[in-house]
């Protein structure tokens, strides 16, 4: 299952409890950067206690591997604001 999560507009405590939930039942966790720039990542990742794997444009809208893994795999696409 594909998950698109919306950051807000400030930082990782802008997050719904949904969003939360959903966050750590997930195998992979994907942030798209180049709409714009989230600086809290490190605390993101502590708050998740998961990893989080940045995306250029490029791997978001050609490449596609989360896609993929989306097939088989619980995966969130984190975007900024909201989607």
């Amino acid at each position: 299952m594909l998950f698109l999560i919306g950051l807000g507009l400030s930082n990782e405590r802008d997050l719904s409890l949904n969003a939360l939930d959903a966050l750590k039942s997930c195998d992979y966790i994907f942030l798209e950067n180049y709409t714009g720039v989230f600086n809290n990542l490190k605390e993101l990742e502590n708050l998740l206690n998961k990893s989080v794997q940045v995306l250029a444009r490029s791997q978001v809208e050609e490449e596609k591997e989360y896609l993929s893994l989306a097939k088989k795999h619980n995966v969130a696409l984190l975007v900024q604001g909201d989607p």
